[in-house]
């Protein structure tokens, strides 16, 4: 078991560098659109994009602080099964959702600039509603 729990912070700790690069390119995505995320705005007022953004954000601090404590137990020659087995189910799963959203923001990004180039092609937005694309991410 002490191999588990000296390997499992490491495992979480891997997750989070793949979330943390995942959520960057979402960032850089959508400034390349000219979204900027308010951190100001209160959260009735927020984007489906914006209230996306902000729990991929938060699911990876969360993750981090509980990957930050399991490896400091470790450190500290602590038990920290718990504590490890917690941080790399976090942190695959935070992972798992900012990657899945990422790709898809990534996929309609692409889809927009290949239509905006030719005449004639119709954006993914004209062929949804209004409602549909408030509800929409990325």
């Amino acid at each position: 078991m002490a191999t588990f729990d000296a390997s499992r912070p490491l495992v979480a700790a891997m997750a989070v560098g793949v979330g943390r690069a995942a959520l960057d390119f979402v960032k850089d995505e959508l400034a390349k659109n000219g979204i900027v995320p308010r951190y100001d705005a209160p959260p009735v007022q927020l984007t489906a994009i914006e209230r996306d953004l902000a729990e991929m954000e938060a699911e990876l601090q969360a993750a981090r602080l509980l990957t930050w404590r399991a490896a400091a137990m470790m450190n500290r020659r602590l038990p920290n099964n718990l504590e490890a087995s917690m941080a790399k189910a976090k942190a695959g799963a935070a992972v798992t959702k900012i990657t899945q959203k990422a790709s898809s923001c990534s996929a309609r990004s692409a889809t927009r600039r290949s239509c905006s180039s030719r005449s004639g092609c119709a954006t993914p937005r004209s062929t949804t509603s209004t409602r549909a694309r408030s509800r929409s991410t990325c």
